[in-house]
């Protein structure tokens, strides 16, 4: 049966313009046949270790590493 309340990690989204498609870089992955996120800057993991930040504007997903080091503002360091 389906809940008729969202669950809490989900309710800052209210309507479908608050969900983004994100902009992910992959590479393989050396130990499976599977692929794993990576920063496209610094290429850290997307692993939960690390914190990743995503621009609304354009999707694109980079590591705080990335934003510390670059001091960007709001622009997209990916898309320049």
């Amino acid at each position: 049966m389906l809940e008729k309340t969202m669950p809490k990690a989900f309710r800052h989204i209210r309507k479908l313009k608050d969900v983004k498609e994100l902009q992910c870089q992959t590479q393989p992955d050396a130990d499976s046949d599977s692929n794993i996120i990576v920063c496209p800057i610094s290429g850290d993991e997307f692993n939960g270790f690390n914190v990743f930040f995503a621009n609304m504007n354009c999707g694109h997903v980079y590591s705080e590493e990335a934003i510390k080091e670059l001091k960007q503002s709001s622009n997209c360091l990916v898309c320049q």
